[in-house]
């Protein structure tokens, strides 16, 4: 192998060393930024269904796609619906489930509960809880940023140790 072909050879090992840097910096950067996004997505989501729901226009078909846990036993992360006209506020929940669907890049969570309202009637409603109804699904953006992560360090490392 000549002089010009070793050269041209290096200059292709290092440009393929540098594109792993890029490629790692476009998936942390990518996915924080999405991240982002989707964040801010999922608090106006969540506003807009604490609207429907407490003007009783959530559809049940929709309702009905959660994967539901079991009937629990209330905790005091789980507190009484009260929004506009909607309220929960003066009612003992009894027990509540909660169900959650996947949504593009999202999770969606629902709290049920039943409550006992102060002249002993039972009624089911929706509960306020410590997850919001539409927030990221951090399982795929951590993946995706991890993978970002070790493509830019692999990168940097074949970069610093390149000759």
């Amino acid at each position: 192998m000549n002089r010009d072909e070793e050269s041209h050879s290096s200059d292709c090992r290092w440009i393929a060393k540098a594109a792993l840097v890029l490629i790692g910096a476009v998936f942390v950067i990518g996915g924080l930024l999405l991240l982002g996004v989707c964040s801010m997505v999922g608090r106006i989501d969540t506003n807009s269904v604490t609207v429907l729901l407490s003007q009783n226009r959530m559809d049940q078909e929709m309702l009905s796609e959660f994967d539901y846990t079991p009937w629990q036993e209330p905790t005091t992360e789980i507190r009484p619906f009260h929004f506009w006209d909607k309220s929960f506020a003066d009612c003992k929940i009894i027990r509540y489930r909660r169900g959650s669907s996947p949504y593009l890049l999202m999770w969606r969570t629902y709290y049920e509960a039943e409550y006992q309202r102060p002249d002993g009637t039972i009624v089911n409603g929706p509960a306020f809880g410590p997850l919001p109804y539409t927030a990221p699904n951090l399982h795929i953006f951590a993946s995706v940023i991890l993978t970002g992560v070790v493509i830019l360090a692999v990168g940097i490392v074949l970069l610093k140790t390149s000759k």
